[in-house]
């Protein structure tokens, strides 16, 4: 378990070499927030790019993203991915998914996004944790088409190329 602060210091790891035969890519993992949250604040950002620049300059960069968002008292889990189709609104790039979760995020709570080549597809699961043994879940497909990468980063909490708060709290 590591502890983060909003503005501290960015969190990377790198994987990089040969990934012949990589058609599945994840990250997944128990969270929860400690603090204020400001209107956007970055969750993860999962990479497929080397040399990473940021939103939207090169496809690859939000190969999984996620963030949480906070406005008027209501907070949401926002997941992102590119695709190199024409998607929903007007041929953008970005798919994305926004699960409401106000109140939710100061208890711990699970989060799964990964992107399958064969099913042309980012996947996301969401679970909060409650005391009521309630099953308060979410999982739902977002339409992608992505290249197999030779390279995955991963950026937890805050990336040095956003411009966005990160996550502050437990993970």
């Amino acid at each position: 378990m590591a502890s983060f602060e909003r503005w501290g210091p960015v969190n990377f790891q790198e994987w990089d070499g040969e990934y012949d035969g990589v058609f599945t890519w994840a990250t997944y993992g128990w969270s929860r927030v400690e603090g204020s949250l400001q209107a956007t604040n970055e969750l993860f950002r999962l990479t497929i790019n080397q040399n990473p620049v940021g939103d939207a300059q090169y496809l690859g960069d939000r190969s999984l993203v996620a963030f949480i968002t906070s406005e008027g008292g209501v907070q949401k889990l926002y997941f992102a991915t590119y695709s190199y189709g024409f998607v929903s609104n007007d041929d953008m790039l970005n798919e994305y998914h926004e699960v409401p979760c106000t109140g939710k995020l100061t208890n711990w709570f699970y989060v799964y996004m990964g992107y399958s080549i064969n099913k042309r597809a980012a996947m996301v699961y969401v679970k909060f944790s409650n005391n009521d043994n309630v099953d308060d879940s979410e999982q739902f497909q977002m339409t992608s088409l992505q290249f197999v990468p030779r390279y995955f980063g991963l950026y937890l909490a805050r990336d040095s190329y956003a411009q966005y708060p990160g996550f502050q709290g437990e993970m």
